[in-house]
């Protein structure tokens, strides 16, 4: 198998089930004119976003990551009378690309194309009260998708689909160590939709004439306005890791417990005791610059120690500036395969990931 065949096969599929038209074709002509990168969609695959959108009887949309409208188009098209979509775009050039492409198709008076980040745009949204969106589209910087799926659950109602594209990364999405901030991003997000209780999801790998990802999809089964329940119960043990050892902080039912990791030589006999199987580990690593080699070996009978205990979820804080000490760090310990692993850019984001 190989680039040349997946390409073959989605020109076959493309050929059966997706007819000529001239809209969709003038509008990869004119991204490509423009100097776009040519990162959209494929026919095929628009083709699945607008029966998506159909089988959710779509009638109000958020696209976030526009590009040249080519994938905006294909989900216009799905919407019946009265219907609108948003689409978000970073870049005034792909917006100006898009407006054009999305008039030529004859969709400028059901989509507005609205410029400027995303980080500012989809407040925005929720500010004007432009939501529930039956149907959102994630499209766009992969470092920042866990941000976006943020929003997305907030502009979502009971019943929204949420798809999320490129989640694979030609398979890098499933390397621990990997230091790229696209597959960071990535990671962060599926972390965060593997926690939140109040979504239902599943990830399909892709081959075709874009090479090899694919994409995320989710269905918002309860009131996204609610708060999220059943977060895994027990106490949360906070390590935070620095250059010459770690403070190790015990939370546990409302009391909390402090023990010097540099003074007990990571001997857990004092909070043992206090801590049943399911328990939290939060790791903090966000002040950390270097790591003494003295200390990697307590911090190892440590992560022993807590995987011989039972712990039931792992959340490390690894700032991005940070990642490469983290990773490297974190590699050389090794947990049951069942336990599940988040990483997070900053404190708060792991202290409401515990809940």
């Amino acid at each position: 198998m190989n680039q040349e065949q997946w390409t073959a096969v989605d020109r076959y599929f493309t050929d059966l089930f997706v007819p000529p038209d001239s809209a969709l074709d003038a509008a990869l002509e004119g991204s490509s004119a423009a100097g776009l990168p040519p990162i959209h969609v494929a026919p095929n695959q628009g083709k699945l976003l607008l029966l998506l959108a159909q089988v959710q009887q779509a009638r109000n949309i958020l696209e976030i990551g526009t590009l040249g409208g080519y994938s905006t188009i294909w989900l216009a098209r799905s919407l019946p009378a009265g219907g609108r979509l948003i689409t978000l775009e970073a870049d005034p050039k792909h917006a100006e690309v898009a407006r054009a492409n999305i008039a030529r198709a004859g969709l400028a008076e059901v989509v507005e194309v609205r410029l400027g980040s995303a980080r500012d745009t989809l407040p925005q949204l929720a500010a004007e009260s432009r939501g529930p969106f039956d149907l959102i589209f994630i499209d766009a910087d992969k470092a920042r998708y866990p941000e976006y799926f943020e929003w997305a659950l907030k502009l979502s109602r009971r019943g929204s689909l949420i798809v999320a594209d490129n989640v694979v990364r030609k398979g890098a999405v499933a390397d621990v160590s990997s230091v790229d901030p696209n597959v960071q991003g990535v990671r962060r997000m599926n972390e965060r939709v593997a926690a939140e209780t109040r979504v239902s999801a599943t990830a399909i790998q892709t081959v075709g004439s874009k090479g090899y990802d694919g994409f995320l999809i989710m269905r918002v089964h309860a009131d996204p306005s609610a708060p999220a329940v059943g977060r895994p119960a027990g106490c949360t043990l906070k390590m935070e890791v620095a250059a010459d050892g770690m403070r190790v902080t015990l939370r546990y039912f409302g009391h909390v417990t402090a023990v010097d990791m540099r003074a007990h030589l990571g001997d857990f006999s004092t909070l043992s005791p206090k801590i049943s199987p399911g328990f939290s580990v939060l790791v903090d690593m966000s002040s950390l610059e270097s790591m003494d080699n003295d200390c990697l070996p307590i911090m190892s009978r440590i992560m022993d120690t807590i995987d011989r205990l039972g712990v039931g979820r792992i959340v490390r804080v690894i700032p991005n500036h940070r990642v490469d000490i983290g990773l490297n760090i974190l590699s050389r310990f090794h947990y049951r395969p069942e336990v599940p692993i988040h990483t997070c850019e900053t404190l708060a984001e792991a202290i409401a990931l515990l809940g």
